[in-house]
């Protein structure tokens, strides 16, 4: 059972987690095992940390602790004994912090663990730095970093390297700090940790005292245009009216979603085997097949013609809305086949689309050259793709028109900037997918500054009003779009400084914890799917 509920909190699904936590716990009670128990309670008392009850987290953390000091484990005591330093650390009790962390290091050298050390040594870093006694901080700092490289902890390695980075940055010794910025950059890159990986950026710009586009090779835009995207509305009319109001506020680029999901239930548009489509009957085939995971060429929805006739209509509804001018991009095609994209493609082709998005799965390229080779209306994929080496076949065999990349998933600011100048060597232009916080928007922003074949950055927040409040930016007032553009901001590193009373209050209600460590991550991996 606690296994099963640390994959289910790994998945986001807390509720459950805790519902199979509490029954690892009565298990384990009921057969006495006091050491399966300890794990139980150590189990409940990270998923209470992590949705801010620190109360019960400690009150769980502390049951643990009884048992494993009871069990003589100093190894399980250490790892206790770190959680609850870190639990009043959050709580804003440093003295207390302090203490259990220091008590973890003694049970951990007792024991010869290494793993939790590393945690606690990171935590008394972080009081004494926090107090401004930057040389004991240091020194707990490079004692973590000596700790993490033995064990080959590549997520602890970025963040400690981080952390002795601002300290040398504090104590003015600049070379030392873009050092282990430029360490921790190079880590968070392969662990894909984009919390490491901005801040690093941050305090390697700070350091040098230049912009992040500076780093990226210099400007070529000093503001970055925007296109705003738009969820699905029942009719073109209602779509083309949500369009409207984005270009009032001066978007000058927009993207809606269209393809099959509303069709599903209407006579005659569609045409597939049983099983395939949401709200099938159920059969054998639907228990077998997970319809989200299974890729576009393998479900044999087809669009009749009909089908295609309500989309166009859909189409021709918007455009009398807001006219031909604006450029207008299309996603969200559904998981139809590769014929049905071109039969689609081509109706389309009267309504001058900016580009149709992600029609198949990335990793067909010879699909793709078929798309672009068939359509006359630009075809765009790329949200999914990781590094440079992962785009070159579709960029070689100029499969796209447009590539798409995410810069929070597909390498960072300068792996990007990579991206869209091998893509540039082809003929072929970059837009930015995003649909991230203002921290990761400002990331790519500086990267399309850097860009010279980029034509817009995605975004998706137009009716959240919080949107604008995580960060703040020297110099701008009101919200951080204006006028369709961001401007690039020239301060130091990304330009901006984090407002974290403002992320704490929007924190969504099944994970409260803020920038918490993720080290289950380093061994199980994600169950996301890896196309769009």
């Amino acid at each position: 059972m606690s296994q099963v509920g640390s994959m289910q909190f790994l998945q986001g699904d807390y509720a459950r987690a805790l519902e199979s936590h509490q029954q690892s716990l009565k298990l384990y009670e009921s057969l006495g095992a006091k050491e399966g128990v300890a794990f139980a309670l150590h189990s409940l008392g990270i998923l209470m940390r992590v949705h801010g009850n620190y109360e019960q987290a400690l009150v769980y953390f502390q049951r643990s602790l009884e048992l494993t000091e009871s069990l003589k484990r100093p190894d399980l005591a250490s790892r206790n004994l770190s959680s609850i330093g870190a639990v009043y650390g959050l709580m804003g009790n440093q003295v207390q912090a302090l203490d259990y962390h220091q008590a973890s290091l003694k049970a951990g050298e007792i024991s010869g663990s290494k793993f939790w050390t590393i945690f606690s040594l990171n935590g008394i870093g972080e009081i004494y730095a926090a107090s401004g006694q930057l040389p004991e901080a240091l020194m707990h700092f490079e004692k973590a970093l000596k700790l993490s490289e033995e064990l080959n902890y590549k997520d602890r390695i970025a963040y400690v390297s981080l952390s002795i980075g601002n300290i040398k940055y504090l104590e003015g010794d600049f070379s030392q700090a873009i050092e282990f910025a430029e360490r921790a950059i190079a880590i968070a890159k392969q662990t894909s940790s984009r919390d490491a990986l901005w801040k690093a950026l941050t305090l390697a710009g700070k350091a040098y005292n230049v912009p992040a586009y500076v780093l990226a090779g210099g400007m070529f835009r000093d503001r970055i245009r925007m296109y705003c995207d738009t969820p699905n509305e029942p009719t073109g009319a209602a779509m083309g009216k949500k369009l409207q109001e984005r270009l009032d506020r001066g978007f000058t680029m927009l993207k809606m979603d269209l393809g099959v999901q509303p069709l599903i239930g209407v006579p005659g548009a569609l045409s597939w085997p049983q099983g395939m489509l949401p709200g099938d009957p159920e059969d054998k085939l639907e228990r077998m097949l997970n319809l989200h995971t299974l890729m576009h060429p393998f479900t044999h929805v087809r669009l009749t013609p009909k089908g295609i006739a309500l989309i166009c209509e859909y189409v021709e509804q918007v455009r009398a809305v807001v006219g031909d001018e604006v450029p207008i991009a299309a996603d969200h095609f559904g998981h139809i086949g590769i014929d049905d994209c071109i039969r689609l493609g081509q109706a389309l082709e009267p309504f001058n689309l900016a580009w149709l998005e992600d029609l198949v799965p990335w990793q067909f390229t010879d699909k793709w050259v078929q798309l672009e080779r068939a359509l006359n209306t630009p075809v765009c994929t790329g949200e999914d793709i990781y590094l440079k080496e992962g785009f070159r076949p579709l960029i070689e065999a100029r499969g796209v028109n447009i590539i798409h990349p995410d810069l929070a998933t597909s390498g960072g600011i300068v792996e990007t900037k990579k991206i869209g100048d091998m893509a540039q060597e082809h003929g072929i232009s970059m837009a930015l997918h995003m649909a991230g916080t203002p921290v990761s928007t400002m990331a790519s922003v500086h990267c399309a500054a850097a860009t010279e074949n980029f034509i817009a950055l995605e975004h998706h927040f137009t009716e959240i009003p919080y949107w604008n409040d995580f960060i703040s930016i020297a110099g701008v007032t009101g919200p951080i779009i204006q006028g369709g553009y961001i401007a690039v901001p020239e301060g130091p590193g990304l330009g901006f400084e984090i407002n974290e009373d403002a992320i704490k209050a929007h924190l969504i209600p099944e994970d409260q914890g803020y920038f918490e460590p993720t080290p289950q991550w380093d061994a199980v991996s994600s169950h996301d799917r890896l196309w769009s």
